[in-house]
């Protein structure tokens, strides 16, 4: 027999962050969009909104989005 893990309860919560790379806002967003059409809970860090270079901010913008 296989134990599996229980099953989330529903609604879920989503939690986005972007430590490295600069995100596509178009995509998140749309991203976003989906999940909670769903129903789900996004929240959606600020840093991750952030560009510097080809990068999601600066080094201490991406540190504090921990």
């Amino acid at each position: 027999m296989i134990n599996r893990p229980p099953r989330f309860s529903l609604p879920l919560t989503f939690g986005v962050f972007a430590p490295s790379g600069a995100v596509d806002q178009a995509r998140l967003a749309r991203s976003v969009a989906y999940f909670k059409s769903q129903g789900h809970r996004v929240i959606v860090a600020p840093e991750a909104l952030l560009q510097w270079r080809y990068f999601a901010g600066t080094d201490s913008e991406r540190l504090e989005s921990f």
